[in-house]
């Protein structure tokens, strides 16, 4: 709120700085300069509250939890994480579940068709959508103040009481299966199989794409049985919002959040145990260009804050990006990655930093894309980044940077309702609580040079997960 002040003050002095032609001109089109204040339209930031709303945390008798923050402007959203993902997918034939489940999401309901949600969102300007991931799943509905009680019984009646009807998951799971087969990025392909080798095939590594396998008799069934076992029992689930007030918040979802009738749900969210084990793997590549993927384990995941808060640092040390990047100033341009790999490799269109952060363990490292017969040199600037970053050879001025980065980018982030509902929601499920943006930032500005240096040994400790998709076989070392 502070920083939107200073803001709102420096538009007002630049607005008094603005050349004298460029006033004479706006007066004589009769239209206004961009930083004038609009007649009749009181300032913003004198409306907004003196200090940042807090986060208030109900947990229902069900044990279904309400976390939420009345954030100021005109927009809301509400949100219900599941504590259930790919993870979760070990009986036979649930393989590619919690994918389907995404494309089944905000259909037809126990209490509306499919085309009176698609109209009453409509109707109210809402936005809904579905997440799945690995260990958690997110309902989200989007929309205007003042249409709250709707918006709350869509989101609920689309993850509580679906309807399931047969033609609505056949279609499901066919579209689900599509976005695998016509998926042309390299990167989403890649990323499963270095889920899949860091993690042996189990837990975390279980595939969270949906494959042709998936096209059989059973699977609806067997669909529908995960979503009863995983998807229902209330004590794995937290509803976020933001923008909306709290106790109306509570009246609307207490109604839904009891249990499923006819269910047998699995109260814990726990999955099985996959430790990081690491490995190679490789395909051809299909797009012309050679790829590469290189990670190794960050131990404790976001359960370790201190460490994930390095770690953050860390990956916007590295940076990166592709070669061709359109805009201006935060596009990372001064990231190691930048400097020194693409501003010194033509042959190389892509190098960057990649992670995948989870509950209690993860993978950070490197990717990067170049032309045929430069993969070896691609490996050795990757490799000598990584390395780099572990001796402590960096500037003063490279670790305030990333600092800095860390923080702007954090705090864009949370500008989205959408965004404040899930860091409300994802906290919830890994903490327990919410932590609030200061204490994080407070934490990014005291890492050192040596929590950076001794990280990255941590890290690099760990066994190397090395993901490879040449355009000619053997192209990589």
């Amino acid at each position: 709120l502070t920083l939107a002040r200073r803001a709102a003050g420096a538009a007002r002095a630049y607005s008094a700085a603005v050349p004298a032609v460029a006033q004479a001109a706006a007066k004589a089109a009769g239209t206004p300069l961009m930083c004038d204040p609009l007649a009749g339209v009181p300032e913003l930031f004198a409306e907004w509250p003196s200090k940042a709303p807090e986060t208030r945390v109900t947990k229902l008798p069900s044990g279904m939890i309400v976390a939420s923050e009345d954030s100021p402007g005109p927009s809301a959203n509400v949100s219900l994480f599941v504590a259930a993902g790919a993870a979760h997918e070990t009986r036979g034939g649930a393989s590619g579940a919690t994918h389907v489940l995404e494309k089944l999401a905000f259909n037809a309901t126990q209490r509306r068709s499919a085309f009176r949600v698609a109209r009453d969102a409509e109707v109210i300007g809402a936005h809904t959508s579905a997440v799945a991931g690995r260990e958690h799943f997110t309902y989200s509905v989007d929309g205007v103040k003042g249409t709250t009680a709707a918006m709350v019984e869509m989101l609920m009646e689309g993850a509580r009481i679906p309807a399931m009807h047969d033609w609505e998951m056949t279609g499901a799971i066919e579209r689900a299966v599509q976005d695998t087969d016509t998926a042309e990025n390299a990167a989403l392909k890649m990323s499963e199989a270095m889920h899949a080798t860091a993690y042996g095939g189990k837990g975390l590594g279980r595939p969270l794409l949906a494959t042709k396998g998936m096209i059989n008799p059973d699977s609806a069934q067997a669909v529908a049985n995960f979503w009863g076992e995983h998807f229902t029992a209330p004590s794995r689930m937290v509803v976020a919002g933001s923008g909306i007030d709290h106790d109306e918040l509570l009246s609307l979802v207490e109604p839904f959040s009891g249990a499923v009738e006819g269910v047998e749900a699995q109260e814990s969210g726990e999955y099985e145990e996959a430790p990081y084990v690491g490995g190679q793997w490789s395909t051809k590549s299909t797009d012309g260009t050679s790829h590469v993927n290189m990670v190794f384990e960050t131990p404790g995941g976001w359960g370790d804050v201190d460490g994930a808060v390095t770690c953050t640092v860390m990956q916007a040390m590295l940076g990166g990006g592709f070669s061709f990047s359109s805009g201006g100033p935060g596009k990372g341009m001064y990231s190691r990655l930048y400097t020194g790999v693409l501003n010194n490799h033509h042959q190389i269109s892509m190098a960057s930093v990649h992670g995948e952060m989870y509950d209690k363990t993860g993978m950070v490292g490197v990717s990067g894309t170049c032309e045929p017969g430069y993969e070896g040199r691609l490996v050795d600037v990757l490799t000598a980044q990584l390395t780099d970053i572990a001796a402590g050879s960096f500037s003063d001025e490279e670790l305030s940077r990333a600092r800095n980065s860390a923080v702007s980018s954090m705090m864009t982030n949370l500008e989205k309702k959408s965004v404040v509902s899930e860091d409300i929601g994802r906290q919830m499920l890994t903490y327990g609580k919410r932590m609030p943006a200061q204490s994080f930032i407070d934490k990014i500005h005291k890492v050192t040079a040596k929590d950076v240096a001794a990280y990255a040994k941590k890290m690099y400790a760990t066994p190397l997960t090395y993901i490879t998709a040449p355009v000619a076989d053997g192209a990589f070392p």
